[in-house]
């Protein structure tokens, strides 16, 4: 069959990314449909296109390869890097454990001498928050630790997206340029956002650590201290970095799709996409089984991510207007802090239904291209290929899950407002109850002083 001619002006013009060259054409072969375009592959490798958030990922112990474990051929300084590396991060994982089960220990120490009174609910609520906030992280800590360590972790979807990552069907395609320019764009920016966002989560914690955690002699002994101070180092990276990682990767992954999808359509609009479909199904395929793979390693941390930080938000909200109502003056500094914090939560939950959202939105992007297909000009084994890709596509969810309860789309940013939502109007309530309960106890006690007196 002859070439097809790659016309831009037949392309769609509301299209976001465009990923073909006006020069390309799409050459089709006899056994498979389409050739394979390995340059594209040359300057993909995952690992360098990612090597800023993993140098992060290093320097905060929730990263290193298993070169030293499984590859024997590997150079002898990368295997020595590497099992340093896990040493590092073995090292890192204890010490914030220690320093979180003392901490929460101090806490417990000060909340138990507490009257628990309704002037003291702030207090308490602070205390929940930080001590919720530091095994969070450490929990977070850990299910990086085990990616990293496990044989399907981190090194495993590296060496995986060289496999199965989308392979443009046109030869000379300049695609992968584009992808590096917007790639770069994107990570470029959230490198940024994660440094700043990195440098005053740092400052954040070491003083509300330093005013909540001090309690008798706790911390009094220098070692300990130190020990506190570099858990808190790695506790303000595993806060703020792995976020940003996962945007990174999920805006690769959607980005592969949106390419898979623009190469798709531009070829069933040509009249000859019959021929492909089933050399498309399979690259989509390729790409569900990347989603996979990375939402093994991010659905644990996305469950708690949601669920704890928007638990956090409701703390914070409560004691942003505990501070509001206090009779004294408002401390401003304690105002500003539970605000950013309370921003930093939103933040995350929303980069994480936003980009989880993305993902599958652009898994599912192919469906109104395919069901515009003319079946009448197609084979029996083609209108076969067709229906099953339609139903991989219509018929199951594809995208990252939140611990495998539920995949995150669109709807699901609705849900978790909701939920938010209503327990932020059940806490209201309940302050106003638990308010007006201490103004009745208050004007009982003055009438009881009132008739001893008389």
């Amino acid at each position: 069959m002859g070439s097809i001619p790659h016309t831009p002006d037949t392309l769609p013009r509301n299209r976001k990314f465009s990923f073909r060259d006006s020069n390309a054409t799409l050459a089709v072969a006899s056994s498979t449909g389409a050739v394979e375009n390995e340059s594209i592959r040359k300057d993909t490798n995952l690992y360098k296109l990612f090597r800023p958030f993993l140098l992060l990922f290093r320097i905060g112990g929730m990263f290193f390869g298993d070169a030293f474990r499984t590859d024997s051929t590997a150079p002898r300084i990368q295997r020595i890097i590497e099992a340093f590396f896990c040493f590092y991060s073995t090292v890192a994982l204890l010490l914030c454990w220690f320093d979180t089960s003392v901490f929460v220990y101090a806490c417990y120490h000060r909340w138990h001498d507490l009257p628990m009174t309704f002037e003291d609910m702030p207090t308490i609520v602070e205390y929940i928050s930080r001590n919720l906030w530091a095994v969070q992280f450490c929990v977070v800590f850990l299910i990086f630790y085990r990616a990293s360590l496990s044989k399907h972790g981190w090194s495993y979807f590296i060496r995986q997206w060289e496999t199965l990552s989308y392979n443009c069907v046109f030869p000379n395609c300049k695609g992968h340029e584009r992808f590096h320019r917007e790639f770069r764009k994107r990570r470029n920016v959230l490198l940024t956002v994660a440094l700043v966002h990195l440098g005053i989560q740092l400052t954040s914690t070491y003083g509300s650590r330093a005013n909540l955690g001090e309690v008798g002699d706790t911390y009094v002994q220098p070692e300990i201290d130190i020990a506190k101070r570099v858990a808190d180092f790695f506790l303000s990276f595993c806060f703020t970095v792995p976020i940003y990682f996962f945007a990174m990767v999920a805006f690769v992954i959607s980005l592969s799709f949106r390419h898979l999808k623009e190469d798709l359509a531009y070829v069933l609009q040509s009249g000859t996409g019959g021929k492909c479909i089933e050399d498309f199904r399979k690259q989509h395929q390729g790409l569900c089984a990347l989603v996979q793979i990375a939402d093994s390693l991010f659905a644990a941390f996305l469950i708690i991510e949601i669920t704890l930080s928007v638990l956090q938000v409701l703390f914070e909200v409560f004691m942003l207007q505990a501070e509001l109502d206090s009779g004294t003056s408002v401390n401003t500094g304690n105002a500003l802090s539970y605000v950013l914090w309370c921003v930093t939560y939103v933040s995350q939950v929303t980069i994480v239904l936003s980009m989880g959202a993305s993902v599958n939105e652009a898994a599912h992007s192919p469906e109104l291209d395919l069901f515009s297909v003319d079946q009448n000009t197609l084979t029996v084994a083609q209108c076969r290929q067709l229906q099953i890709f339609l139903t991989r596509i219509t018929c199951s969810k594809i995208g990252f899950t939140a611990g495998g309860v539920f995949v995150i789309e669109r709807s699901a940013v609705a849900e978790v407002f909701g939920t938010y939502i209503t327990y932020q109007i059940l806490i209201f309530e309940l302050r106003l109850d638990l308010k007006m309960d201490n103004i009745v106890e208050s004007v009982r006690d003055c009438q009881c002083l009132k008739s001893l007196t008389a």
